[in-house]
Order: structure tokens, then C-alpha cells, then sequence
């Protein structure tokens, strides 16, 4: 018996099989001749052309827009000094600057206000230079003149309450003080200012407010003499009130205010033993002459020397005359 037929392959199980139609499509079938007694067939209709197509539209240049006006800048910047053409006279004309730098720019007194002409409307800067002037006025002269008065009303209250009439001469002596001791301080703090660099203002500010600073002190010893406080009490409280004074008023910093009273307390120091010493070497020159009449003698100006050339003349309340029997 022979073998059967092995089975054929499948083209998708062959890699190289490729299908391919190479027959034409069959032809259209022709129509069956109609059966007698029946209508022929009629053809079918064959499909309208399609409809002809609108022309496209000839592509033309758009026109250009028109230009439209520069639009004007909210401001400006411009020079402080530039030249205009004048339209009608053709002439070069330079404006003026809005605010023309100050040459005294630096200087910090306060300055008089200017008339304006035509009652225009004040500008920023006008404005700014009218508080500049008025807090300076303020800084310069009107707080240490309240200092001043306030020190002067501690001292004196603090003088007559605690020596009477005495306190009274407290005062005045204060007050005759400050002739010697203003020169020395505003002497002091130029050769400070010099040598250290620091700007204590001008000259007329500055005595007002070391004359502040001086009678506020004083009045705080004063007070403090009043009340009995104890002397490490009292003086720390001065020292805190003129430093915080000198600070303030002269607008200086922790380091120059050091430095500053520093040096006026020095300088002071030294000036007060040159007259202890200048006094003493006046003394020792008279001879040391003092007059001890106490207003019930003939007032002959006698001292205790001249008294001991007399019998019983200058004798001590308490001496013992001598024994003539001790040896």
C-alpha cells in the first residue's frame, strides 16, 4: 500500500511563500436579455459630474497699516543744563537747572527762608529744606535751652534747700564758674576735634549746650546734698547724667564721648593744681601774714607773730603760763 500524501504546507508556515494575484479582475457581467411580456431593464443611472468648483480668490497684497503716532513717555530724563531752539526767534536758549546745586551743601546752620517770587507752590526739596532747618533750630538751640533752664532750676532748688542763703552763694560761684570753665572746655574739645577728627558743630550751639550740661550736673549734686543721698550714690548718678547729656547733645557716639570728657576732666584736673600751686607760692611769698583781729580790736592788721613780741601777747586760749621753777 503505498504511503498516504504527507500534508502540503501552509503558506504561513513557509518564510519565502508569498501570495500574489496576478489574474485581472473579472469582466463586468452583461445583462440577461429582459423576458418576453416583460419591460426592458432600464440602465442605471450614471452618476452626476461633480459639480465644478468656485475659482479660489486672487491673493493680494494687504495693504500696508498706517503709521500710528510715538507714543509720549510718561517722563523724561534730561540734563541739568541744555539748550532749547525757540521756534519763532531761532535763538539758543539754555534752561536752567530745577535746583542748582548749593555751594554750602555741607555747612548744617540753619538758613534763612528766601522770599519766593510769584507765590508759586512749594517743591519736595523746599519742603525737605524747611524740616532739615527746623529739626537742626531744634537740635541746636531749642532742647539745650530747655537743658539749660531745667539745670538751673535743680541747682538752685537743690542749693537753697540744702544750705539756706549759703546755697544762694553756691550758686553764684556755679554761675562764675562757667566763665573759666567754657573757655577751657571749648579749648579742649578743638584740640580734640583736631587730633581725633570729630565734628562737635558750631561755636555758638556748643557753648550753650556745655553751659546745659554743667548746671544740670550741678543741680543733681545739689538735690542729692538735699536729700542726704551718700556720696558713692550721688556721684555715679552725675557721671551717667553728664555723659548721657554730652552724648546726646553733641550727637557722638560711645567712643568719642569717652574721649572727649576724657580730656576736659584731665585738662580741668591739671588747671586746678596750677592754681592750688600758683596760691600756695603767693602765700609763701606774703610770709604767711594772715589777720586774725576778729572786728572787736583797733584793726592795726597785727598777726600772731607781730602779738609775740609783748608781754602775754599771743597766747594760745589753752597754753599754761610757764613756772618759772622748771627747768
Amino acid at each position: 500500500m503505498p504511503p498516504p500524501n504527507p500534508p502540503r504546507p501552509r503558506p504561513s508556515d513557509d518564510d519565502d511563500f508569498e501570495v500574489v494575484d496576478e489574474a485581472p479582475p473579472p469582466k463586468p457581467a452583461r445583462p440577461l436579455p429582459p423576458l418576453p411580456g416583460q419591460p426592458a431593464a432600464k440602465p442605471a443611472p450614471r452618476p452626476a459630474p461633480p459639480a465644478a468648483k468656485a475659482p479660489l480668490p486672487v491673493a493680494r497684497a494687504a495693504p500696508k497699516p498706517a503709521p500710528r503716532p510715538a507714543a509720549k513717555p510718561a517722563f523724561e530724563v534730561v540734563d541739568d543744563t541744555e539748550v532749547e531752539v525757540s521756534a519763532k526767534s531761532r535763538t539758543a536758549e539754555v534752561r536752567k537747572p530745577a535746583r542748582a546745586a548749593r555751594a554750602d551743601d555741607d555747612d548744617d546752620r540753619p538758613r534763612k527762608k528766601k522770599a519766593k517770587k510769584g507765590g508759586g507752590a512749594r517743591t519736595g526739596d523746599d519742603y525737605a529744606d524747611e524740616v532739615r532747618e527746623q529739626r537742626l533750630r531744634e537740635f541746636e538751640y531749642t532742647w539745650p535751652t530747655v537743658f539749660l533752664v531745667l539745670g538751673v532750676g535743680m541747682a538752685v532748688t537743690g542749693a537753697i534747700g540744702s544750705g539756706g542763703g549759703e546755697g544762694a552763694l553756691s550758686v553764684i560761684l556755679v554761675i562764675a564758674g562757667l566763665f573759666f570753665s567754657i573757655p577751657v572746655s571749648i579749648a579742649t574739645l578743638m584740640g580734640v576735634g583736631l587730633v581725633c577728627g570729630i565734628n562737635y558743630g558750631r561755636f555758638g550751639p556748643a557753648i550753650l549746650k556745655i553751659a546745659a550740661v554743667t548746671f544740670v550736673v550741678n543741680g543733681v549734686y545739689f538735690l542729692c546734698e538735699w536729700f542726704k543721698v551718700p556720696i558713692f550714690i550721688a556721684g555715679p548718678i552725675g557721671c551717667a547724667a553728664a555723659f548721657g547729656l554730652f552724648k546726646t547733645m553733641f550727637d557722638l557716639d560711645n567712643g568719642e564721648t569717652n574721649t572727649s570728657m576724657g580730656a576736659i576732666n584731665v585738662v580741668s584736673f591739671l588747671l586746678k593744681w596750677l592754681v592750688i600751686v600758683v596760691v600756695a607760692i603767693i602765700v609763701a611769698k606774703s610770709g604767711g601774714k594772715v589777720d586774725l583781729d576778729d572786728g572787736g580790736g583797733s584793726g592795726s592788721g597785727q598777726t600772731w607773730r607781730d602779738r609775740g613780741s609783748g608781754p602775754g601777747a599771743g597766747v594760745m586760749p589753752d597754753d599754761e603760763p610757764e613756772d618759772p621753777d622748771d627747768p
